[in-house]
């Protein structure tokens, strides 16, 4: 008899499907080792993380645990986007002066710029891209975090990214996963109000 199983991803339900089909998703990297999911007919009722199933062994014991996370909270490519509204501004009022100085270019024709504001997302992109890879490489995972909202959405890139460590770390704190998203936004907030 084959059994029917549901799996819960981005907060949604999906199945039913087989067994074959969560070991398909988990090797294609939709789902990892803390996806929930239910056995249709199982006693207890409960949604249980992959790894709790006796019916599935995706990660060996010859695998390593998880790195503490402040090995993995952190890394070049997220502080890099965190603080980009300030040190962009910097770099944006340093650029200014150079080009009034030079070519007699205002502060505002280099800031309003559209080719200003498409560095702006390349940096944001490559951030976030970079910083997926670091993730996945630290979590021994595959899953996407949709890199691309890095690139205009910061802010919602950085909350799901703390979302996603919030499930492989499910002891922290919501301020310790969320202080990248707290400092983008006072980031934010002194560019537009104190750096202008």
């Amino acid at each position: 008899m084959n059994t029917e199983w549901f799996y819960e991803k981005d907060g949604k339900n999906y199945g039913p499907v087989l067994k074959a089909e969560i070991e398909k998703l988990y090797a294609d990297g939709e789902i990892d080792q803390l996806t929930l999911v239910w056995k249709k007919g199982d006693q207890s009722g409960d949604w249980k993380k992959i790894s709790e199933w006796d019916e599935f062994n995706f990660r060996s014991v010859d695998t390593p645990p998880l790195k503490p996370i402040k090995y993995v909270l952190l890394n070049p490519y997220i502080l890099s986007i965190t603080f980009l509204p300030i040190w962009g501004e910097l770099i944006t009022q340093f650029i200014a002066g150079f080009a009034e100085g030079c070519c007699g270019y205002s502060y505002s024709t280099v800031h309003e710029s559209f080719l200003w504001a498409f560095m702006f997302v390349i940096v944001n992109a490559v951030g976030s891209m970079k910083d997926e890879d670091s993730l996945n490489n630290s979590l021994g995972s595959k899953v996407k975090t949709q890199w691309w909202m890095g690139s205009i959405l910061v802010p919602v890139y950085i909350y799901l990214r703390g979302q996603r460590l919030l499930r492989h770390y499910p002891k922290s704190s919501f301020i310790e996963i969320h202080w990248l998203l707290i400092s983008w936004i006072l980031s934010f907030l002194i560019s537009v109000f104190i750096l202008q």
